[in-house]
């Protein structure tokens, strides 16, 4: 974040630290963040809504002049406009947010770019107001931690309390966007901490209730999702949480894989262009979302689909517009979600779990000796048992139906179901949706030294040191035409492989230049046929790593894939281990 006068900031900074402590100016600081982040959700909930409603009126306006057929052009405009953003002034701000967050927490203590955040929030309002169907609560969590983040920056502070600054905002984010102040802490907790030392909780409290009271202040005090009864009698009908919960964990994991395997298609696998990716789903969802649109009446396979999500609560569907409205919205955020359209997956995630179990609630009414409000009951538990098995945080998923709906009486067949729905998602895929889309893009978390905390960095992988690229040799190679090969990048020593990248040795630079000048030319792995290479392995510590680098007396040691293999994944030197050093002392 740019500051146009930093003594304006130092005096403000000097002017805190003098007459408060430092939990002091920390706890004041969250509750700035707080009321900020609360700002920033609602507005981006607002202008989302406004542009959503701007489209519906111009496709109401197509559908009265004959003209409908041009609608798909909309969304795949909104594409267009966010595909180019995203190769050239604002790269790194499409998707829904969560997986840069927690890059960022990670592996740069909660540093993040100020215009990332801002050129996400303008370009998911353009994406989902176009009609993306996604949602905005990741991209709002994303945003506002980006803003907490930002503000840290701008005073100054240590990253160690940058680095508690960004779950503080990613909380308010997620309380202004949902309305639910509860969950978002415990969904911070079991997404981005996931284990570690709970620090920051009473902060990250504050930070969020102020978000929501200012939530409340503009939008009124209501729950996002109106029913028609507040209270539900034990009845056999609940008994519906064990299959929902068991389609609910299949179709969920059937979700995730089809976001994943389209993502990984359009990102790895095609040719097409990364601006022309969010076209192709615009247009797709444009397609899909007009034609239920006019068929049914509803639009809410389109955008967030909140409004339509209420009404199915509110149980104004009939079986066969709510399975259309399944397929729709199940195949419609797939594609927007693999082509890169800007937006989250909470809002697919419970408009699907919603819609499923008011399918299954249809099923049982004509078994129920009182059918009263038993489709709106089976929807909430849909709604919190497919969250459990695609966002896999068990606990948010249950205190977020609550929150939204303030339906307190099937938390029992709640838990149930979404208890259910998590273990069989869980089973048939054990790593989350945002951690494997970080793996397909070679990205790891938990093997930084921030995860563990920056005391306990000798004891993590020396995979978080290593270099993964190092100028290597192949073993065919006569010295000769190798020291060519080296001279623009001359390093100590290189690594020698095979054609399919198996170490067969190392070489030190002045052996190579030595080796150059024999009469008689061998290929480098005679040289090196007897060579005893000291090597590690991804998982041993940096500590066992620089202990065995003195005792044989090397200066760096190839990184292979494991005892059974010798593929070369690395090269570790002394430097890499004093380097790393010295960046957690200055960093924090």
């Amino acid at each position: 974040m740019s500051v146009s006068n930093p003594s304006y900031r130092v005096r403000v900074g000097g002017w805190l630290k003098n007459r408060f402590s430092t939990d002091q100016r920390f706890l004041f600081l969250s509750m700035i963040c707080g009321a900020i982040c609360g700002v920033v959700a609602v507005s981006f909930h607002l202008c989302i809504e406004y542009a959503f409603h701007r489209t519906m009126v111009f496709a109401d306006y197509l559908k009265d002049h004959s003209l409908v057929f041009l609608f798909p052009l909309v969304p795949a405009l909104g594409g267009l406009i966010v595909g180019l953003a995203s190769i050239s002034f604002a790269k790194g701000s499409t998707g829904g947010g969560v997986p840069q967050i927690k890059v960022a927490y990670y592996q740069r203590f909660g540093v993040m770019p100020f215009f990332q955040g801002f050129w996400r929030y303008i370009l998911c309002v353009i994406s989902m107001g176009t009609g993306a169907s996604l949602g905005r609560e990741a991209p709002s969590m994303h945003i506002c931690a980006t803003v907490a983040s930002s503000i840290g920056q701008w005073l100054g502070l240590a990253k160690k309390q940058i680095h508690l600054l960004v779950p503080i905002g990613m909380a308010a984010g997620l309380a202004g966007a949902f309305n639910t102040p509860i969950a978002a802490i415990t969904y911070v907790f079991e997404e981005l901490f996931e284990g570690s030392a709970k620090r920051g909780f009473g902060t990250l409290l504050i930070a969020v209730v102020i978000a929501a009271v200012v939530e409340r202040g503009i939008l009124g005090t209501e729950p996002m999702f109106q029913l028609s009864i507040r209270q539900f009698s034990s009845e056999p009908w609940m008994f519906i949480c064990v299959p929902l919960g068991i389609f609910a964990g299949l179709i969920g994991h059937a979700f995730v894989i089809g976001m994943l395997k389209t993502r990984y298609f359009f990102r790895y696998k095609s040719k097409i262009p990364q601006w022309i990716r969010p076209v192709i789903g615009g247009f797709g969802i444009g397609i899909l979302g007009i034609c239920v649109y006019i068929g049914f009446g509803t639009h809410g396979v389109l955008s967030t689909g909140h409004l339509t999500l209420g009404a199915v609560l509110q149980e104004k569907y009939v079986w066969y517009v709510l399975l259309i409205l399944l397929i729709g919205k199940f195949f419609g955020s797939i594609l927007c979600y693999g082509t890169d359209c800007c937006g989250g997956i909470f809002a697919p995630s419970l408009f699907i779990g919603g819609v499923l179990g008011a399918l299954l609630g249809n099923g049982i009414v004509p078994f129920c000796a009182d059918s009263e409000n038993v489709v709106s009951g089976c929807a909430l538990l849909g709604m919190g048992a497919l969250f459990a098995a695609v966002i896999r945080c068990p606990i948010t998923s249950i205190l977020i139906i609550f929150e939204m709906t303030r339906s307190y009486s099937i938390i029992l067949p709640l838990m149930v179901g979404n208890m259910l729905a998590y273990f069989i998602a869980c089973k048939l895929s054990p790593v989350s949706l945002d951690d494997r889309s970080l793996i397909q893009d070679g990205v790891s978390l938990k093997t930084h030294f921030a995860y563990q905390g920056s005391k306990e960095w000798q004891n993590l992988p020396v995979s978080t040191i290593a270099t993964y690229e190092p100028v290597t040799l192949i073993e065919t190679m006569l010295p000769v035409n190798a020291v060519l090969s080296v001279k623009e990048m001359p390093h100590h020593s290189y690594p020698i492989v095979n054609e399919h990248g198996d170490l067969r040795g190392i070489v030190l630079h002045r052996e190579l230049v030595d080796w150059s000048k024999d009469l008689i030319q061998k290929a480098l792995f005679e040289y090196v046929r007897e060579q005893k290479v000291v090597v590690v392995y991804p998982n041993d510590s940096i500590r066992s790593v620089a202990m065995k680098m003195v005792s044989n007396e090397v200066e760096q040691v190839p990184v292979v894939g494991d005892i059974s293999s010798s593929k070369l994944i690395g090269l570790v030197t002394l430097h890499d281990i004093a380097r790393q050093q010295n960046a957690v002392e200055e960093s924090v």
